[in-house]
């Protein structure tokens, strides 16, 4: 009995093992689509705009080529201007430098396609940003009294730092920047030439601010934290049309050999842009979209603002902020073990 009942098991789970079902793929029209990116800002030398086709996900070729040939014109306020392609950028360049409170709106004809691509933006005020406070947590740094110069191994920074809106439905963007090139002709200055500055990854516990771990938070596990090189939001959420943030991040000896370097004297920098509409949600949806890595997950549908094909076309404007003279503290830590000293003033 119980032979033949081994026998019809094993025949069962070979018949099953062996069926299997061949569903035929058809992804329908996979005609590309016209797509312009531009993201003028009022920092820029020059207005600029980068045209491609779209590409079916299961190319091999995954590399954007640019299209060279379309006629591109942008209207500044009113007044056309027709746009030349640069090969080394490969962009459509204006020769026109957008500034806070102008109107553009832009067509682009691509050879091969009906329709023109159009769409249309303003470029925002720069934002109202006052820093409250700087830090420098001295918990695993001593200061050396003979020669009154900070001796490192880990230093911690917090930023206090202040938006204050206008009006309703503004959008922000903010980034911490660091200079990380000693002054080739003194060990004890630092470059503050735009290239040194080297974009830091920070901190930012605030519910206006939203979490990075998209997909934790859909497993339960995830942190409500922010953690990035940037942050994106919106004021929705700003009472009395103001809104104090606090960021922190990090640092640990890199092995350069400036042991000895004052932290008060390292350029560190705030970048805060103020976001279009369209740009914000655009930078929202991107990178949502790339956080999203679960298999079975439901897709981000990216924001697109063009007519007539895909992309963006959305502008900013950016104010750059340098930190003042930090304090110096012991704030994140709370260890009788380690010695430090607050910078005297």
């Amino acid at each position: 009995m119980h032979s033949l009942r081994f026998i019809f098991v094993s025949v069962f789970l070979l018949l099953f093992c062996s069926c299997q079902e061949v569903l035929d793929f058809d992804p329908g029209d996979i005609s590309p689509y016209p797509v312009l990116i531009s993201k003028p800002d009022s920092e820029d030398s020059t207005l600029s705009v980068y045209i491609s086709r779209s590409r079916f996900f299961l190319d091999e070729n995954d590399y954007p080529h640019p299209i060279t040939d379309a006629n591109v014109t942008m209207s500044v306020n009113g007044v056309a201007l027709a746009g030349f392609y640069d090969n080394s950028s490969e962009r459509y360049l204006f020769g026109v430098q957008p500034h806070e409170g102008d109107t553009l709106s832009v067509t682009a004809r691509v050879p091969g396609f009906d329709k023109a691509m159009t769409a249309g933006t303003r470029v925002p005020m720069k934002p109202v940003v006052e820093v409250v406070d700087f830090v420098i947590d001295t918990s695993y740094s001593y200061f050396r009294e003979w020669d009154s110069t900070w001796v490192k191994e880990r230093v911690f920074y917090r930023i206090k730092f202040k938006i204050t809106s206008a009006s309703p439905k503004e959008f922000y963007s903010v980034r911490a920047y660091m200079s990380e090139k000693v002054d080739e002709n003194s060990p004890w200055l630092w470059d503050t030439n735009e290239a040194a500055f080297v974009q830091q990854y920070f901190e930012c516990n605030d519910p206006i601010v939203n979490t990075t771990d998209m997909e934790g938070l859909l497993e339960g596990e995830g942190s409500t934290s922010f953690s990035g090189d940037e942050m994106v939001f919106s004021n929705d959420m700003f009472q009395g049309g103001a809104h104090e943030f606090t960021i922190e991040f990090e640092r640990w000896e890199n092995g350069t050999g400036y042991y000895s370097l004052d932290y008060s004297q390292i350029p560190l920098r705030l970048h805060v842009r103020s976001l279009s509409r369209d740009l914000y949600l655009y930078q929202m949806t991107t990178k949502q979209q790339s956080d999203m890595d679960i298999f079975f997950g439901e897709p981000v549908q990216v924001h697109c603002n063009i007519d007539g094909g895909l992309g963006v076309f959305g502008a900013s404007s950016l104010r750059k902020i340098s930190m003042p003279k930090p304090r110096f503290e012991h704030f994140h830590h709370d260890n009788d073990y380690v010695q430090y000293y607050k910078k005297k003033k």
